[in-house]
């Protein structure tokens, strides 16, 4: 996948889909968005360790989008062995969007660990290596997980509207 990065060890796998799009207020109901659909080329969506909570909603979008829209991004992490400590989260919000709550985050975290960049903003220097966008053109979502015991499954959910 691309754009999100994180600060931890080799131990979290992250799996970012695609699990709704809102068009005027109301769901388009893609039933992919509610099942597994694996990514070719990517085995981390496959790991044993998710068990009943593997990722779903899809990869891409065949559907056209349109001005306005709403795509709702979820990143799943998975925590192998022992605990991580200190997990901080980047991702950028993508081009041609503009990031629109809610953003959620489970297992939750306190709001004074979910920070949301607003386009150029400079990167604070505590996630300026852990960000790709050092520009941060379009605005930025940073979560910090703080320690992450092993066997750990949750997800950061956001939303961005089309441009």
């Amino acid at each position: 996948f691309r754009g999100a990065r994180l600060d931890a060890s080799e131990n979290l796998r992250l799996v970012k889909r695609i699990t709704n799009v809102f068009r005027n207020g109301n769901s388009i109901n893609d039933p992919r968005f509610t099942t597994f659909n694996p990514d070719d080329g990517s085995d981390d969506d496959n790991a044993p360790g998710w068990s009943q909570s593997q990722p779903v909603g899809i990869p891409r979008l065949d559907t056209p989008l349109q001005s306005g829209d709403e795509v709702e991004y979820t990143i799943y992490f998975l925590a192998e062995g022992n605990q991580l400590d200190n997990v901080r989260f980047c991702d950028a919000i993508p081009q041609g969007t503009t990031y629109n709550d809610p953003l959620e985050v489970n297992p939750p975290v306190s709001s004074d660990q979910i920070r949301v960049l607003s386009p150029l903003t400079p990167l604070p220097n505590d996630v300026s290596n852990i960000c790709l966008d050092t520009n941060n053109s379009n605005g930025t979502v940073i979560v910090n997980l703080g320690n992450v015991p092993g066997g750990t499954t949750g997800f950061i959910r956001f939303r961005a509207r089309i441009n």
